[in-house]
């Protein structure tokens, strides 16, 4: 991702977001500085763990690992859709 790029959500994106518990800081951490991966259809995806320390669907998790996809625009980096890792 290119540094000064904003960082655009789809409706899909934010709907997984709320779904997965995922926060929009998290997935800008993890577009910033998480680790590239390179996804389907020229999609990348960014892999960025964080301390959780808490309950998530009645069972406690000590990590959570935050996987953005998105898409690459001349003037934006676009979410397309949030991946959520509990561990």
């Amino acid at each position: 991702m290119s540094a000064g790029k904003r960082i655009v959500f789809t409706h899909h994106a934010l709907v997984r977001m709320r779904e997965r518990g995922a926060t929009r800081s998290e997935i800008h951490r993890a577009v910033r500085e998480g680790q590239p991966e390179q996804g389907r259809e020229g999609r990348t995806l960014y892999r960025l763990e964080f301390d959780f320390m808490a309950d998530w669907a009645g069972k406690f998790y000590a990590k959570r690992q935050v996987v953005p996809v998105v898409v690459e625009e001349e003037h934006s980096t676009v979410v397309i859709t949030v991946y959520v890792f509990y561990y």
